[in-house]
Parts: C-alpha cells; sequence; structure tokens
C-alpha cells in the first residue's frame, strides 16, 4: 500500500484547526514508519501519542505541529491494525480513545482479521458482480450476435438448399446429355486408364472398360500415345488424333479422338477427357469415293483419248477422202511432165559421153527426185485406191533378197541377212510385200544418218492348237530410234517425223500385210535403233 486515506470526519476537523481545506487526503508511506509497520505486521500496532501517526501524514513543514493537533483533536494513543485481502495488505484499522490500552490490541487483530475476511468476501463479491454484469454484457452481446450470425446462417443455408437443387438439376442434366449423347466419351489419368465412361463408350467397349487401360483396346501398331503425350505434359490443351480401336465384338473399327486435359486447383494435368466417333463408315466412303474419282478420271482420260483419236482418224479419213479425189486426177498430170523429165534426164545421159561431174551430179539428182516423186505418187494412189491382192505362190526370202539389190545401200551402213533356208512358201501378192520391205528397208537407212547395221531375218514361228504358225520378217536397225510418244502414232496415214515425205508409207504397208492377214509391229529405243516385224499367217500358205 504506498499510500493511506484518512477518515473523512477527523480530517474535517483538522481542517478547521488549521485553516486547510481539501477534498481528500493521500499520504505516501514512509518506509520505517510507524504506518509502514502496521501494514506489514502481522498483529494490530499499539501507539500512545497519536502525534506520532498525525505527524507522518502532515507534510513534513507541519509535522511539528502534531503533537499540538493531536491534543487538540483529543485523541492521544490508539492502535492500528492492518486489513489484508488474499494474504496482501489492503488498508490499516485506526482505534483510538482514552480507554484503549496495549491490552486491547489481540481483540483488535482478531476484528481486523475478520474485517479482512469481510473485505475479501465483500470485493470477491463485488468483483464477482462486475464478472456478472461482464458476463450478461457479453452474453448479450454475443446473443445479438448469434441471432445475426443465425440470421446469416439462415439465409446461407437457404442460398445453399437453393445451390444445392441447381446443382442436381444441372447435375441431372448434364447425366441426360452425356447418356443421351451418340459419341463416347471416356476419362483417362496420367496413367492412360480409363476411369469413367458415358453409356456410348460402355456400349463400345464393354461394361468393364473402367480401370482397364487405353491401350487394351488399341488394334494394330499405332503411336496413339506419342500423340498424346504433349497433352499429358502441360504443353498442349487439346489433341485430334485418329486410331483403330477394338470393339466388345471384336470388330476393328476406327475412331477420331478429341482429348482434352484435366487440371486439379494447383493447375496440374490430371488425366484427359476425350470424346470419340466411329468414322469407319467415313473413311470406307472417303476411300470408295476416292477410287471412284480416281477410275472416272481415267475412264475421263481414256474416254477423251478415244474421243482425240476418233477426231484424229476422222480428220485423216477426211483428208484421205480429199486425197482420193485429188490422186485419180492428180496422180496422172503429175507423172507426165515427171516422165518427160526423166526421159529428158536419161536423154541427156546417153548424148553426152563423157560428162563433167556436175553435170553428172545433177542428172543423178533428178533421177532420184523423179523417183522419189513417182514413189509418192503410187502412195497416194495405193493407199485412196488400193489394188486388190494378186496372190501366188512366194518365197519370202527371195523377195527380201531382191528388194535389198534394188535398193541403194549408203556407204556407211553394213546390211546383215539372217535368212532361214528351210521356210515353206506362202500365197501372197509377192509386189506388195516388195512394196512393204522396201518402204522399211528405206526407213531403215535415213534413220542411221551417221552410219549403223541392219540385220534382216526371216523366221518360223510356231502355233499353238489349230494354228499352223507364222512367218515373221525383222528389221532390226542401229539408228536414232523412235520417240516414245510417237511410236504409238508411226502407223496413221499422214504421220510423219522426216522433212521429207508425207507419211504414207508405214500407214501402207500396215494396210497391205493386214490385208494378208498378217500384222506388222515395232519396237524401238531412244539412241539405240528400231526393229520391225512383219508377221505373215501360214493359214493361207500353199
Amino acid at each position: 500500500i504506498p499510500q493511506l486515506t484518512f477518515d473523512s470526519g477527523i480530517l474535517r476537523r483538522a481542517e478547521k484547526l488549521i485553516g486547510l481545506s481539501q477534498d481528500a487526503y493521500r499520504v505516501p508511506i514512509e518506509p520505517g514508519g510507524i504506518w509502514h509497520q502496521a501494514i506489514t505486521e502481522t498483529e494490530a500496532t499499539f501507539f500512545e501519542s497519536y502525534s506520532e501517526p498525525i505527524a507522518e501524514a502532515l507534510p513534513k513543514a507541519l509535522r511539528r505541529l502534531a503533537p499540538r493537533l493531536a491534543s487538540m483533536l483529543g485523541v492521544e494513543q490508539g492502535i492500528i491494525a492492518r486489513l489484508t485481502v488474499g494474504g496482501e495488505p489492503y488498508g490499516a484499522l485506526l482505534f483510538h480513545g482514552p480507554g484503549i490500552s496495549e491490552a486491547d490490541v489481540p481483540a483488535v487483530t482478531a476484528f481486523a482479521n475478520q474485517t479482512s475476511i469481510a473485505l475479501e468476501n465483500a470485493l470477491a463479491e463485488l468483483e464477482l458482480r462486475k464478472h456478472r454484469d461482464r458476463l450478461e454484457e457479453m452474453v448479450e452481446q454475443r446473443t445479438a450476435e448469434l441471432q445475426r450470425t443465425n440470421v446469416d446462417l439462415e439465409a446461407e443455408v437457404a442460398e445453399r438448399k437453393r445451390t444445392a437443387a441447381a446443382l442436381r438439376s444441372l447435375t441431372a442434366r448434364y447425366q441426360a446429355i452425356l447418356a443421351a449423347a451418340p459419341d463416347i466419351i471416356v476419362e483417362v489419368d496420367n496413367d492412360k486408364v480409363y476411369t469413367w465412361s458415358n453409356r456410348a463408350g460402355f456400349t463400345f467397349f464393354g461394361d468393364d472398360v473402367a480401370g482397364k487401360e487405353a491401350s487394351f483396346y488399341f488394334e494394330g501398331e499405332q503411336d496413339t500415345y506419342d500423340v498424346v503425350r504433349p497433352l499429358f505434359e502441360g504443353s498442349e490443351d487439346v489433341i485430334y488424333v485418329e486410331s483403330w480401336q477394338r470393339r466388345q465384338d471384336g470388330e476393328k473399327r476406327l475412331l477420331a479422338w478429341w482429348c482434352r486435359s484435366l487440371l486439379n486447383a494447383e493447375g496440374e494435368v490430371t488425366g484427359a477427357l476425350s470424346t470419340a466417333r466411329d468414322i469407319t463408315g467415313q473413311r470406307q466412303a472417303a476411300e470408295e469415293l476416292r477410287e471412284y474419282s480416281d477410275r472416272l478420271e481415267e475412264m475421263v482420260e481414256a474416254r477423251t483419248l478415244e474421243l482425240e483419236e476418233a477426231q484424229e482418224q476422222l480428220l485423216r479419213h477426211e483428208r484421205l477422202a480429199v486425197l482420193g479425189q485429188l490422186a485419180g486426177g492428180v496422180g496422172h498430170e503429175l507423172r507426165n511432165p515427171l516422165g518427160a523429165i526423166k526421159n529428158a534426164a536419161y536423154f541427156l545421159e546417153m548424148a553426152i559421153d563423157d560428162p563433167d561431174p556436175d553435170i553428172r551430179q545433177t542428172l543423178e539428182i533428178l533421177n532420184r527426185e523423179v523417183a522419189a516423186s513417182d514413189r509418192i505418187i503410187s502412195s497416194l494412189l495405193d493407199y485412196a485406191r488400193p489394188k486388190t491382192a494378186s496372190r501366188r505362190k512366194t518365197d519370202i526370202n527371195e523377195v527380201v533378197q531382191e528388194v535389198l539389190a534394188r535398193s541403194e545401200v549408203p556407204k556407211n551402213v553394213k546390211v546383215t541377212t539372217r535368212l532361214r533356208k528351210d521356210l515353206p512358201v506362202v500365197l501372197a501378192d509377192r509386189d506388195h510385200l516388195g512394196q512393204v520391205f522396201g518402204n522399211i528397208i528405206r526407213n531403215a537407212y535415213q534413220a542411221m544418218p551417221e552410219g549403223g547395221r541392219l540385220t534382216v531375218k526371216t523366221s518360223q514361228v510356231p502355233g499353238t492348237g489349230s494354228a499352223s504358225g507364222a512367218l515373221a520378217i525383222s528389221f532390226k536397225d542401229t539408228g536414232i530410234g523412235i520417240y516414245s510418244v510417237d511410236l504409238r502414232r508411226v502407223f496413221e496415214p499422214l504421220f510423219t517425223t522426216k522433212a521429207k515425205g508425207i507419211g504414207l508409207g508405214l500407214a501402207l504397208s500396215k494396210m497391205l500385210i493386214e490385208a494378208h492377214g498378217g500384222s506388222i509391229e515395232v519396237a524401238s529405243q531412244e539412241g539405240k535403233g528400231s526393229t520391225f516385224t512383219v508377221t505373215l499367217p501360214l493359214s493361207v500358205s500353199a
């Protein structure tokens, strides 16, 4: 207790005596003083003069007045007893009067102890009342808070009920949509194991699809896992992939997959949600359409080629018809001057005994060009107005040798013959065969401007079944060959790749050989030469 508070009645009387006026006095307790002794001792303290406790209560300047003040107040001896609360000093009781003696100390001590107990109880009751009031205030405050919280909670519960109802409705709607969806919808974890499927997925894979790895249903070698790896690594959100899958009935089907990654709250990939559609029918239809388109293109190309060939053939026929109309009238008119030129050249050769080289060369050119023109006119007339073949027994080897003997072989060309001796004779028009062989041989010479070799070979081709076989006459040169694009047209009328000529030689040859029931074919390689083969059937042999 650092300070003391005195009885107000005594203080008021003291104020009147010393001329002081205060509402209250609080005096510090001095260590070692009577008041300090009183509150630290367990037993009450007796004092014979009241001036001592009064002096400690007065300012130092007035302490000398303490005895007189005590006398004036009528207080002398007294007893001071401390009051405690909880075992600690709380205050003090001052008893004074003429009848008090030191013998009253035990009684005052006992009274002070009882007073301390009563004081402690009173203070405890006061504190309890304060706590009760505070508790009631807190209860009221907490009750108000709980009421407000309850209102908020009721509103939250109502909102949660509405949310739960909406969620149930939405869940039921989504479940209905997923169940009714025709596409397969499945969920896989990071190990590619199916964890959920809609009805379409169960229908395709089976009711036991959950828990099985996706590769269990793969058909054949495929890189599906490599394609979807970025999805599970988090580098892609959506991936499209096509994969052959085994349906629960064992049939192989092609599925088109759209795969989307699934993320947790931390943004980590936990799996994928995939939708799939069976596109086997579409793929088959697309392949069939592609095949049909390819066939259609081939058909269009073939038909276009046929139309082009028909158009070209029509044009050729029209040209040939015009040539036929002109050939009859113009042929004789052209041959008459050619005959005169030929006779004039012959007359000059006879008239000049020893012509100089220039004249001799000019006469050779005249004879050669007249012969070439005569062949062209003959080809025109023969093709426009073909003569009926006059067939008789013919030795093919003799015809070949006669044609070679008549032909003028270039100096840088070597001719080799391989004529089979025991060939049967055939019924054929000797002149027509000579004309055909002559055309082929002249073409061979012209195809070897830098020189080369011409090989003529005859042979017999055995027949099959009831057929009698055939004779084959081949003419092989080592010339420049024929371009592959021109091979199919070499027998067309009016087609030629030469600077001179009108393109009727091979066409006429083909017509004459086919009139004998035979055929003429060509094989050629650019830069290496050509081989013409004439085949005559022995079914018309003598």
